[in-house]
């Protein structure tokens, strides 16, 4: 290699780890003021003068306000019950579904799994309503069961699984079932040890989403003793006596430690379920077309469908989202229109169905670009 190419090649991977080491620094930035936060007096929170470390080390009394004045160990164990119970339940019930769609021959799998994709773009908050009203009707509703029963499946996780099981070679399933396996038997016995790997990247996934989920907690539970940890963190909010941000933002750090050290444990395995389904490929960006549009949708239909920053970032009726408008047709003191409600929702979910069903080649090509086929 000549002289002139490996400066070029140099100068190309030092751009490489500026742009990386710029973007981490956005990425990290809020988190470390979120550090800065728990760790100043009240009177330095809103301090004109800009500095990370405080003048007056408030630390100690920060955390010990986070952890007396709410149980917040109590909403941390809650958040660890919730997410584990949905989490293997996931597996229960995604990996034989996936099994099937990825290995099994029978009449309407093709459709299925469009029915599948076609439960991604469904927001959760379309089906809150009538799951709120359905488990109020059968009296679970305050109960660990309301904030976990929902989840159980996972259109996402048998999407992900069944790309992956699809990788898996059919001589290896035709040698289980000449040994006598059931088809229940190759899920558990030979499916489930191969997919460690995208099982851990699920998990992962699954963990942080079902974490930081405050829409539907805020929902079904009124006891202060099943809080997770985001409505928890609520309970620092004060309209009256104004808002504690030292605790609160105390209170954040030490609800966003164990999601941080969960990913610490499993990066290599998330990293090897990544790399597993090739969501990182080398291709210009005119061959990745279609790989784009396949990011496009699934970036689409999460902030279409998010809740949670709008509700904290939006005051104005003018600037809402579809999800956070919904709530206008929730009235405690005159009742909810149920029906007028339920139109919104229909009326919500067809833009995303239309533009599924406009990009749906390009997203399939995009899905078998990605090396999940």
């Amino acid at each position: 290699m000549s002289a002139a190419n490996e400066r070029r090649l140099a100068a190309a991977t030092f751009a490489r780890h500026a742009v990386l080491v710029v973007a981490s620094g956005f990425m990290l930035l809020p988190f470390v003021w979120m550090v800065s936060l728990s760790l100043k007096p009240p009177d330095e929170i809103f301090s004109s003068t800009w500095r990370l470390w405080p003048s007056t080390f408030y630390g100690v009394e920060n955390y010990r306000a986070a952890l007396s004045a709410v149980p917040l160990v109590r909403f941390l164990l809650n958040g660890m019950l919730v997410c584990a119970a949905i989490f293997i339940l996931q597996i229960l019930v995604n990996l034989p579904c996936a099994y099937a769609l990825a290995k099994l021959r029978f009449r309407g799998r093709n459709t299925l799994f469009a029915a599948v994709l076609v439960g991604l773009l469904i927001p959760p908050q379309v089906l809150a309503i009538p799951l709120f009203v359905l488990f109020y009707a059968v009296g679970i509703l305050d109960t660990y069961v309301a904030l976990i029963l929902p989840w159980t499946i996972s259109v996402f996780g048998i999407f992900l699984m069944r790309q992956f099981f699809r990788t898996v070679p059919d001589d290896l399933i035709h040698a289980a079932r000449l040994d006598g396996l059931s088809e229940f038997s190759i899920v558990w016995r030979i499916m489930l040890p191969v997919a460690w790997p995208a099982l851990v990247a699920f998990g992962i996934f699954s963990v942080v989403a079902h974490w930081n989920d405050l829409f539907w907690p805020l929902v079904v539970i009124h006891s202060e003793q099943l809080a997770t940890p985001p409505l928890g963190a609520l309970h620092f909010l004060n309209e009256e006596a104004g808002s504690d941000y030292g605790p609160l933002m105390a209170g954040s750090v030490l609800i966003t430690v164990p999601l941080m050290f969960a990913f610490l444990f499993a990066q290599r395995r998330f990293m090897d379920g990544i790399s597993e389904f090739g969501i990182v490929w080398r291709v210009m960006l005119p061959a990745a077309i279609p790989a784009v549009t396949s990011f496009g949708i699934f970036s689409v239909v999460a902030h279409w469908n998010d809740y949670f920053w709008p509700l904290i970032a939006l005051n104005s009726e003018h600037l809402r989202t579809p999800p956070l408008a919904v709530a206008h047709f929730r009235n405690a003191e005159a009742g909810t229109n149920y029906g007028a409600l339920m139109a919104a929702a229909m009326v919500i979910i067809a833009p995303l169905l239309v533009a599924f069903l406009l990009a749906q080649r390009r997203f399939v090509e995009g899905i078998a670009l990605t090396g999940i086929k």
